[in-house]
């Protein structure tokens, strides 16, 4: 199928434009994509069922620190017999990453209770099992919601106040690039590592604008001077 918009090729069924962003119709005889490209629930008897909390959590959890921890753990045995040195410095190091993943998974424990609290959790869950995918599945998104794999970040569109794309450079040579999340809280939080290109994922970065847009229009897009003080304007406390 083509765009709507700017006529060029894109993926059959696509809810937006992978090239400028724009909201799709739907094929002919069928009712549009809500805006901002978010895909409907399917239509069923039945209401979809909530995921499991150990499927979100799998899916948010930054596993890398667990799994350094167990790596680190399990080289340290024979070193720490052969080159003692080495043994008690990995399982320093163990020590540090299982303290990181375990202070992570508290994070989280405490956003879920908190969504517990004021009672939407289960629909949270519900949103995630049938949400939409972006940047190779780094990122799902639902009615109301975006999930950050392996970022530990879960947000209500309304909670996004900005939303950009910070490219590390050193010595002129880009090393990091990551999606980066304002919240209500004065927060800014990394919701999704890309590969260290700059022109890698830009147009789905520019549907994943299009699509946080779409919901909350007073979100502040892109990284200046002038955004960074309104950001901090606005979460002033």
């Amino acid at each position: 199928m083509f765009c709507s918009s700017c006529g060029r090729e894109i993926p059959d069924h696509a809810a937006f434009c992978t090239h400028c962003g724009a909201a799709q119709a739907r094929q002919a005889g069928s009712q549009p994509y809500p805006q901002g490209g978010s895909q409907p629930y399917p239509q069923a008897q039945q209401p979809v069922p909530p995921a499991s909390q150990t499927a979100f959590l799998q899916y948010i959890t930054p596993c890398y620190l667990r799994n350094t921890c167990i790596a680190l753990a399990v080289l340290a045995v024979p070193l720490v017999f052969a080159v003692p040195f080495l043994g008690i410095a990995c399982l320093v190091f163990a020590l540090l990453f299982g303290l990181f993943w375990y202070l992570n998974r508290r994070q989280i424990q405490k956003r879920i209770a908190c969504a517990q609290a004021n009672g939407t959790y289960e629909a949270m869950l519900r949103e995630f099992a049938s949400a939409a995918s972006l940047l190779d599945d780094r990122i799902r998104y639902s009615e109301h919601f975006l999930f950050g794999r392996h970022s530990s970040q879960f947000l209500a569109y309304s909670d996004i106040v900005w939303i950009y794309r910070h490219l590390l450079r050193y010595y002129f040579v880009p090393v990091s690039s990551q999606i980066m999340v304002g919240n209500r809280d004065g927060r800014i939080l990394s919701f999704c590592k890309l590969k260290p290109s700059k022109k890698k994922g830009d147009q789905e970065i520019q549907a994943l604008a299009a699509l946080v847009y779409s919901k909350n229009p007073s979100v502040l897009l892109g990284f200046d001077g002038q955004r960074q003080a309104e950001f901090k304007r606005r979460t002033k406390k």
